[in-house]
Formats: structure tokens, sequence, C-alpha cells
């Protein structure tokens, strides 16, 4: 899952966005699929009183691979941060089916607007992030 900065996100990469499994970790668990509607996310609108969700990691930029470490320190440097913006939120994690790509550590932003979800997305050097509407669909949303 290459890609640089300036360019398009290559059809690979792309299809390994698309078939990764969005895990998101409440009690129970349960797992986003993209243009899959969540039952469980539906369920979670509704306890909360949502209407929209994105579901955001800030590993790997660009899907660049980086050490563990430095995306662990992305990780918490994010998480701080979205503490900080008073933003609701969810543990989450992006796990390739196939066991290629590392494990992304993420979260699930509750009540975000699209737009928010974007500007944080391209701030934190992302090629993509999964847009959750009222519809409970995870949408892949690129951004190159």
């Amino acid at each position: 899952m290459r890609a640089h900065s300036s360019s398009l996100i290559d059809a690979a990469t792309v299809l390994a966005y698309r078939q990764t499994d969005y895990w998101v970790h409440t009690v129970p668990p349960f797992v986003l699929h993209v243009d899959q509607y969540s039952a469980a996310l539906a369920a979670l609108y509704q306890h909360y009183q949502l209407r929209s969700a994105a579901f955001l990691s800030v590993c790997n930029p660009y899907s660049q691979l980086l050490p563990a470490e430095e995306n662990r320190c992305r990780h918490a440097q994010w998480r701080a941060w979205v503490k900080e913006q008073g933003w609701c939120h969810l543990p989450a994690s992006g796990v390739d089916p196939q066991g290629v790509w590392p494990a992304e550590e993420s979260l699930l932003l509750l009540g975000i607007s699209q737009s928010t979800a974007e500007s944080v997305a391209r701030h934190w050097q992302q090629n993509a992030f999964l847009w959750c509407a009222a519809e409970a669909i995870a949408e892949l949303i690129l951004l190159r």
C-alpha cells in the first residue's frame, strides 16, 4: 500500500482499503466493511442519538509504512488531540484480512461532519477515511 502524497492513489491500494476489516472496539466489538450496512453502527447511532461517524487512522501517512513505534506515537498524539477537541470517539483498528499490512490503530469519531473528518484526514496526511452517514453504510472517501 504505497502511494506518493502528490499522486493519485493506485488501484491496488484502493482495493486494499476496500477489503480492510474496520473494527470498532465496543462491547461487543463489531466490524465495518466498505459499502455495507452495519446494524451494529445503526444501533450505536440510535443509542447515542447520532447521525454520523468517521473511521480514521493517522498511522502510515499516505500509506507509507512507518515503524511501529512511530505509528504508536502518532496515534497517541492523535488521541490526545481528539480529546482536546471534545469529540466523542471509540477505539478502533483497521485490519488487513490477508495479514500482509499491519493493523492500524484508529478511532471512530461519533457525530462528526464529513467536511470536518476530511479536514482532519488531510491534516494527518491520510489518503482516505470511512464516512458513515445516517444510513449506517461505511463509505470510502478518497482524498486524492
